[in-house]
């Protein structure tokens, strides 16, 4: 019903509020007072707490424990530790990246590509020239070349990982069909790999990636 939609939305507000303020303002020192005065393994732990406890309290509420963790990993993304952060969970990164991909290889159910590939089809279409089309032009917006905006263009042009996430929680939402959810899979796949297929064949950016109007610097006249 509507009140129930406008409490959740109420708990969500309540919860992220007090997340955003503390993983702002909170968590960079914190992170950064432990990186000065601990070993680095502590400093691995306090992040993954911190990232763990984020989604866990998203879940508590109702909300998406991949929404809890991915706003964990942006506030651990403001602290001034974070490339060290990344080189040390790579290992696990990689290892949960390829379960990741095969709970979603054992989602997809190719016996109904026969019957959804029209919608299949308009996904992949939709999403190929609609996020070429978009990012292109806010690129060009920005008063870079064209030939830039063109190659980010081209290396946007899929759906991430985070829609098979979304598209799941919909259908058990009820909000979108089970023929809908597995046209997206397929789309979603179809599009990553047509992207990855791009960027293989192209050749490498000649461009600076300098605004139009702003002179290049010699090596001669620096």
């Amino acid at each position: 019903t509507l009140g129930e939609a406008a409490w959740k939305v109420v708990k969500a507000i309540l919860l992220l509020v007090p997340i955003a303020v503390a993983g702002w303002k909170l968590f960079p020192p914190l992170l950064a007072r432990v990186e000065r005065t601990c070993n680095d393994e502590i400093s691995l732990l306090l992040a993954l707490t911190i990232c763990l406890g984020i989604a866990a309290l998203t879940e508590a509420v109702g909300l998406s424990l991949a929404l809890g963790a991915f706003l964990a990993g942006l506030f651990l993304g403001n602290s001034a530790f974070t490339h060290k952060l990344a080189d040390q969970t790579q290992s696990l990164r990689d290892v949960f990246v390829a379960f990741f991909f095969v709970s979603v290889g054992m989602l997809m159910d190719p016996s109904t590509w026969k019957v959804s590939w029209p919608l299949i089809l308009l996904l992949v279409g939709l999403v190929l020239f609609g996020k070429f089309v978009v990012w292109t032009g806010v690129v060009w917006l920005f008063r870079y070349r064209f030939r830039t905006a063109f190659r980010v263009g081209l290396g946007l042009t899929q759906i991430g990982e985070f829609s098979f996430i979304l598209a799941q929680v919909s259908m058990k939402a009820g909000l979108i069909s089970p023929n809908l959810y597995h046209a997206t899979l397929a789309a979603s796949l179809i599009t990553i790999l047509a992207n990855a297929t791009i960027f293989r064949f192209l050749k490498p950016a000649a461009d600076t990636g300098q605004a139009p109007g702003v002179p290049a610097t010699s090596p001669a006249s620096a």
